[in-house]
């Protein structure tokens, strides 16, 4: 396999990029007006087409392999949030969002695409193991089983404000995320029951969570949104980390990396973060990045 650290989705340059562990370029593969990626195991990558380039009308989905190939695997409409299942599967919730019902799908490499759920407000999911969780609108929180088509949530939560993102945490259960009205942070147990509650102030609509570590020694890093700051929780929910970094942010979006640091897109450059807070490499010369997604590691 190449040398592979992560994906990133240029759509001022319609391509996907794939950097290697010093952030250069490893793979470059031709795609119109790619929105959102997310790699799989195997250092390909799920990516998000926009036939309109923007968050409304046709979208595809499709899978870019490091050699050049691009398939296009599904016809989507508007497309609220796209994840990797265990490094293998995709995860999208589809849905107009003029309307209040959308479509959790699971969609496999060969194109076989099965609906998970339909449920108003779904906007954001995240998935591990046989488990998909699903967040609302509404502040809701859903739990499904990632092998029945159809199914009925497994357990649900009512938290009150419209979710933002969600997130696996490591170990088991979830991060769940809200912007509405000033930045919360909870953790939920594997049914959903509420660990952690914190109130981070300000706004911050994307997660970043590492893959390992626990307690302490864990890492979900967060970039402000519209500002050059990233805070990073550990896994009880104590803010460990409030960078400034303003000669490369504002961040669009992030992604954590196994050594408990986290990789960050601002639109012309990629940041990489250590464990520890500080800067470690940064790399420019791009002309719109739009998302990131780190290779998952065995």
């Amino acid at each position: 396999m190449v040398d592979a650290l992560a994906w990133v989705c240029d759509l001022g340059a319609d391509r996907a990029v794939l950097l290697d562990e010093d952030l250069l370029e490893r793979a470059s593969v031709t795609v119109p007006c790619p929105g959102r990626i997310r790699a799989r195991a195997d250092a390909t990558a799920w990516v998000v087409l926009s036939r309109s380039c923007g968050p409304t009308g046709r979208h595809d989905l499709a899978l870019v392999r490091p050699a050049g190939a691009v398939g296009r695997l599904a016809a989507l409409g508007p497309v609220r949030d796209l994840e990797c299942l265990d490094g293998a599967d995709a995860l999208v919730v589809e849905g107009d969002w003029t309307q209040a019902t959308a479509r959790v799908l699971r969609v496999h490499e060969d194109g076989a695409v099965r609906q998970l759920a339909v449920w108003n407000g779904a906007v954001a999911v995240a998935g591990s193991r046989d488990r998909v969780f699903v967040g609302t609108l509404s502040g809701d929180g859903l739990l499904l089983d990632a092998g029945v088509v159809n199914g009925l949530p497994l357990a649900r939560v009512a938290l009150g404000k419209e979710i933002s993102d969600v997130a696996p945490a490591v170990g088991g259960g979830w991060w769940v995320l809200s912007a509405a009205g000033g930045a919360r942070l909870w953790r939920l147990d594997e049914q959903l029951g509420v660990v952690i509650e914190r109130d981070l102030g300000g706004t911050i609509e994307d997660l970043a969570p590492s893959s390992t570590g626990s307690g302490a020694n864990e890492r979900l890093w967060m970039p402000r949104s519209g500002e050059p700051w990233l805070v990073a929780v550990d896994g009880d929910g104590r803010v460990v980390h409030d960078v400034d970094v303003t000669r490369i942010g504002p961040f669009r979006r992030g992604d954590g990396l196994a050594d408990g640091g986290a990789l960050f897109v601002a639109s012309g450059s990629v940041l990489r973060v250590g464990p520890g807070g500080a800067a470690v490499s940064a790399q420019g010369g791009f002309d719109g990045l739009q998302d990131v997604s780190v290779v998952p590691r065995p």
